[in-house]
């Protein structure tokens, strides 16, 4: 292998472990999901290949925060407080996959439990939401921004985040034409 072909190799592992950040929600992900996106970008590495680029090379540092033989975490994600850079030791591992089950049950616990009063109030955001993205609207609404945060502050991270994300399917939820000529779900 060239050196060039090396340094591509480090530039398109960095890319790719961007690409799979931002695909993820917590900045976490599997390393064989991982190991997979890399080889699908052409570079094939099992797991002890990647753990010894990543010790040779500190450009990873500033990208990858930990993984293990199951899990990479990025910059930037939801990491534990005190989490060690790079391999995790077996016995730390479970304490912290123990916090992180627990985080993610008591947010999901929380904004589970809406009072009739606070699923009628979201229903009322939602319906603003949608005139507000209205592209066919021709009244002044709040801005989108504006009420998702509101949202937010009111309901939540996890509901704002799903509506921003699925803000789109309000009034295209699906194109009419498939490549194979009209989209007969589309006009159900």
């Amino acid at each position: 292998m060239l050196f060039r072909e090396f340094v591509d190799s480090v530039q398109s592992i960095i890319a790719v472990a961007d690409l799979v950040k931002n695909n993820s929600k917590d900045g976490t992900a599997s390393m064989a999901d991982f190991l997979y996106s890399l080889s699908n970008a052409g570079i094939s590495m099992d797991y002890d290949k990647f753990k010894s680029v990543y010790d040779s090379e500190p450009e990873l540092k500033n990208v990858i925060q930990q993984f293990d033989a199951e899990n990479i975490t990025f910059v930037g994600g939801k990491p534990d407080a005190d989490a060690p850079v790079g391999d995790v030791p077996p016995e730390e591992k479970v304490g912290q996959m123990a916090k992180r089950a627990m985080n993610k049950r008591e947010e999901s616990i929380s904004e589970a439990k809406l009072s009739k009063e606070q699923q009628e109030d979201l229903e009322d955001y939602i319906q603003e939401l949608y005139l507000a993205t209205d592209p066919e609207s021709d009244q002044d609404w709040r801005s989108p921004k504006e009420i998702l945060d509101d949202i937010r502050s009111e309901f939540g991270d996890k509901i704002a985040d799903d509506l921003e994300n699925g803000m789109h399917m309000f009034h295209y939820p699906r194109r009419p034409f498939s490549s194979g000529g009209i989209d007969k779900l589309s006009r159900r």
